[in-house]
């Protein structure tokens, strides 16, 4: 959740590539899924949504069109079938 606010303060402040790089170590975060790790409390799937989608803005705003598509692409496949999935 940190990694998460930090970007969003980082993108609205104008520093594009410091979120997306904390945009980016918030998604390994999620997708390392460690089990018996008790110190990172895990995100919610409307949390893990909003990581996906902040990453595909920040890609978009960077020109990096090729990357937000590919980001799209792996959330729509991750949340298929969910109720996150409308997002």
């Amino acid at each position: 959740m940190y990694q998460l606010v930090k970007a969003l303060a980082e993108k609205q402040n104008g520093l594009l590539e410091r979120a997306l790089s904390s945009l980016e170590t918030s998604l390994q975060l999620v997708s390392s899924k460690r089990p018996g790790n008790t110190l990172l409390p895990p995100l919610s799937p409307s949390e893990t949504v909003t990581v996906y989608l902040e990453l595909v803005q920040v890609h978009t705003r960077l020109g990096h069109t090729h990357e937000a598509a590919k980001v799209m692409q792996d959330a729509m496949y991750a949340f298929s079938g969910s109720p996150e999935e409308v997002r």
